[in-house]
């Protein structure tokens, strides 16, 4: 109850309160950032695959669909650096969290793909016969 008396008083958070705030939104558009770089290498690692063993692994979604994560940082970030603000709200959180949910959906079915397409060319080599 003082927390909230002081920010109404003060007309805003307490400057530590703020530098906590800053802290997590950068931690979290510089984790949106390795996860998409991720999934990037992933999908050049996909393509790699596909060229060396001719086997079609539909690399593109692992470079494409994880760029809705990309494109919730850079909104995470610009609202952090042009409007001070802190977490996304109102459409600018519709826009940013729709394409990341958006993003993830597909980027696990093209993981799911091609780890299928793996897991088929391992069954072959280890002798294994694959039932379906």
């Amino acid at each position: 109850m003082v927390f909230l008396t002081q920010v109404i008083t003060a007309g805003g958070l307490p400057q530590d309160v703020q530098q906590l705030w800053t802290i997590k939104t950068w931690v979290a558009v510089v984790a949106a950032v390795l996860l998409w770089m991720s999934f990037l290498f992933l999908g050049l690692a996909a393509k790699n695959y596909e060229k060396v063993l001719r086997k079609a692994t539909e690399w593109q979604f692992l470079i494409i669909a994880p760029s809705g994560i990309l494109v919730y940082a850079i909104i995470q970030a610009g609202l952090v650096i042009l409007a001070g603000k802190y977490r996304l709200v109102g459409f600018a959180a519709y826009i940013g969290y729709g394409l990341f949910l958006i993003s993830s959906i597909i980027t696990v079915i093209g993981v799911l793909r091609f780890y299928r397409v793996i897991m088929g060319k391992r069954k072959k080599r280890h002798g294994e016969v694959r039932n379906g």
